[in-house]
């Protein structure tokens, strides 16, 4: 609801500026995409009102529709200050978790997390080939969430579990693609698995600008494995048919 109440001075930056569509740096563009890449995973629990989120994104919008006048200065100095205040929320974020961690465990219990967990994402990035951007999101994301949920509910706890299936999962999708059979298996476990990702990083504050370009990287990975499918009895030098088919289910 709050962004579409910007709809009104977005119209008069593209009136005013007729490659607005053309022009991906626009800020107002910029603006629309960062708020939304903010709302990723994002959840109301009670009153928004009292939501920090919501009403930084609520002043922000105001603040837009009061001073819009169809140039990209208005647009800009919101994106700065908005990008500012998820910088400062990812610190705050650090600051917590750490905190939390120290409490409950202290520096021997942080100790056992760390080395738990890089010896199971060593061991599970070491045996199979893995895509860059697939390494990035493990090592610098994921492990955090493998240490966070360690520390709170140990290594035994279901929560555990879920957070080194999310691994297993993520490393058997970028594996090649072998049939059909395959391809339809991937197509229906992956958007819940990439949820799953989504949702942990958000959770410990992972920085949205990096995920989102992670996870358009580790898309590019996806639709490239659909892209090679051979079937049974089908050599790969057959018509693409099949890989052009799996790659427009993948972009649904």
């Amino acid at each position: 609801g709050l962004i579409a109440h910007l709809q009104i001075p977005v119209l008069k930056a593209a009136m005013v500026d007729k490659r607005f569509f053309s022009k991906e740096g626009h800020p107002a563009r910029l603006l629309l995409n960062t708020i939304a890449d903010a709302c990723l995973g994002w959840q109301a629990h009670g009153d928004c009102e009292e939501d920090p989120l919501y009403i930084e994104i609520d002043s922000l919008v105001k603040h837009v529709l009061a001073a819009a006048d169809g140039s990209p200065d208005v647009f800009q100095q919101a994106l700065d200050d908005f990008k500012s205040y998820l910088e400062l929320e990812r610190r705050k974020a650090d600051i917590i978790t750490k905190r939390v961690l120290d409490a409950q465990g202290g520096k021997e219990a942080a100790e056992m997390a760390r080395s738990a967990v890089d010896k199971l994402l060593k061991d599970k990035l070491t045996s199979r080939p893995v895509p860059d951007a697939l390494r990035t999101l493990m090592e610098d994301g994921w492990s955090k969430v493998l240490y966070l949920r360690y520390m709170q509910q140990g290594e035994g706890s279901d929560a555990w579990e879920e957070a080194v299936k999310v691994v297993d999962n993520l490393l058997w999708s970028v594996e090649p693609v072998q049939g059909a059979e395959h391809r339809e298996r991937l197509l229906a476990e992956l958007p819940p698995v990439l949820e799953q990702l989504r949702n942990g990083l958000n959770q410990i504050g992972y920085n949205p600008f990096d995920l989102k370009a992670q996870l358009q990287q580790l898309e590019a990975v996806h639709l490239e494995r659909l892209k090679k499918v051979v079937p049974a009895g089908q050599s790969a030098a057959e018509p693409q048919a099949e890989a052009a088919s799996a790659v427009d289910e993948a972009d649904q």
